[in-house]
């Protein structure tokens, strides 16, 4: 009886988290495809386009180094609760952009939210699911960004070619909004260990570089930030290389992002139950 109680709440769980990956994601790769609309509409030229991902990288970058040490002291809900509603409120402003500048400004802010949301999302399934669990749970809350590539980007894509490319922005705004609400009404706080140790910029600093001095740690974050930006870059150029050099449209475009985030979704769930019971490492060393 207790275990059917508290199944449902896992999946009310993941499915909170799951949205906020799904708009979290969404907003920032459907940049790629329409990345010749946006500069078409704001007269934004080529070279500068490329400034809208890179303000973004670096904001989300930034403040997920940031706000981790501050999730770890106050606790993981109350970072998912800020982050979402931040990024509800960013991508709506994009509704207000009208040139370079502007865009450039609200995308940062987007970065920010993302940052926030980016670990968080993570810690908070390792700090609420046991062991044994986790792969799972990761798996599936992840695949909100496969589901993304499969539905959400294509049809971000059609908006944007029919309305304008704020339209996708609105829609994802919406799906945090949702997600917002999720975090406040379903979304527990993990017990939290608070260390008496002062919350402080050099002491923050220390830790991290204390982290960072153990190999294996060093190994794993390099090895991830590796993995990114060899994905992160490829997402955000690849429909641009599409347009320009094979005269490809925006929806066939879209639809290589479906068929991709496709594989995603039917993949990732069963890799992360695989992960559970062979470990993580041999599934990271095969996926690269």
């Amino acid at each position: 009886m207790k275990l059917a109680k508290r199944q449902p709440h896992n999946l009310a769980i993941i499915l909170a988290l799951w949205l906020m990956v799904l708009a979290s994601s969404s907003q920032a790769t459907i940049i790629a495809p329409i990345l010749p609309r946006i500069g078409d509409t704001l007269e934004i030229p080529e070279a500068l386009q490329g400034s809208l991902v890179t303000g973004y990288a670096i904001a989300l970058s930034t403040f997920a180094i940031i706000i981790g040490p501050i999730s770890d002291r106050f606790g993981r809900r109350p970072i998912l609760l800020a982050g979402t509603s931040l990024m509800a409120v960013m991508l709506a402003l994009h509704g207000l952009a009208y040139d370079f500048i502007s865009l450039l400004t609200v995308r940062i802010g987007a970065g920010v939210s993302g940052g926030i949301l980016t670990g968080v999302a993570v810690a908070y399934v390792g700090d609420y699911f046991p062991y044994e669990k986790r792969g799972w749970a990761t798996g599936w809350v992840m695949s909100g960004f496969a589901f993304g590539q499969v539905v959400a980007v294509p049809i971000g894509t059609i908006l944007a070619e029919r309305y304008g490319f704020r339209s996708p922005f609105f829609l994802f705004s919406v799906v945090a909004a949702v997600s917002f609400l999720l975090v406040f009404t379903v979304l527990p706080q993990p017990p939290i260990n608070r260390s008496e140790e002062r919350l402080s910029v050099k002491i923050v600093l220390q830790n991290y570089w204390k982290l960072l001095r153990e190999s294996t740690v060093f190994s794993a974050a390099m090895a991830y930030a590796t993995m990114l930006f060899a994905v992160s870059t490829f997402i955000v150029f690849f429909p641009t290389w599409l347009e320009r050099e094979l005269q490809m449209s925006a929806s066939a475009t879209a639809t290589l992002f479906m068929v991709g985030g496709l594989a995603n979704i039917l993949v990732g769930p069963q890799a992360g139950r695989l992960s559970d019971k062979l470990g993580r490492k041999p599934l990271i060393v095969g996926s690269c």
